[in-house]
């Protein structure tokens, strides 16, 4: 039979398994009882961690099969490729009866800000709506950027897939492949949201 001590305070303990929270309480045989039920389960579980830790590691430090040494090759041939995109000039000029203007000023006019997904778009709707050209490449955005004497970003294709990917400012050619068009969402952006007031 409980005593009354035993009723008014009984013995409680909390363990936190990194918020998985179990709480006990009752007597002090009840929790002693159950908290070395979880104690043992514990240290069986670190043990457990610390054994697949160890197989992990010791598997990491196998040799490197040739295979994994030709993907890490292509993959740094990628790089390099994509690091060095030679420019690609297109017609920069506004038309004889200026109608349409220089990229210049049409850059002037729409004021893209710093981001490159702004600026790819912008040169992107200059080529495609502007110039009436079917789509751009990496090569004419190099091309412009040099041309409006921008920092270019460190890898453009890779900003193109951002701005294609992040922003759906930009599609892909399927009939003319690595070539870019402004996808319809990339047109408004340019076209209603550009300049951007405030």
């Amino acid at each position: 039979m409980k005593s009354l001590q035993e009723m008014d305070n009984p013995t409680k303990a909390v363990i936190n398994l990194r918020e998985g929270v179990i709480e006990l309480q009752g007597s002090e045989a009840f929790v002693t009882k159950y908290l070395d039920e979880f104690k043992a389960k514990i240290i069986k579980e670190e043990n457990h961690t610390l054994i697949s830790r160890h197989n992990q590691d010791a598997s990491s430090k196998q040799p490197v099969h040739k295979k994994t040494i030709q993907k890490k090759q292509t993959r740094a041939q990628i790089k390099a490729k994509t690091k060095n995109i030679q420019p690609e000039d297109f017609d920069i000029d506004a038309s004889s009866d200026k109608k349409i203007p220089s990229l210049k000023a049409f850059i002037d006019e729409k004021k893209p800000d710093e981001a490159a997904a702004s600026r790819i778009a912008t040169i992107g709707f200059y080529i495609t709506k502007l110039k009436k050209l079917q789509n751009f490449s990496e090569g004419n955005i190099e091309f412009a950027y040099l041309t409006l004497d921008w920092k270019r970003p460190l890898h453009i294709r890779q900003s193109c897939i951002d701005a294609k990917n992040k922003k759906r400012f930009l599609e892909e050619d399927n009939d003319d492949p690595g070539k870019w068009k402004l996808s319809r969402l990339g047109e408004i952006f340019v076209n209603e949201k550009l300049p951007q007031q405030g």
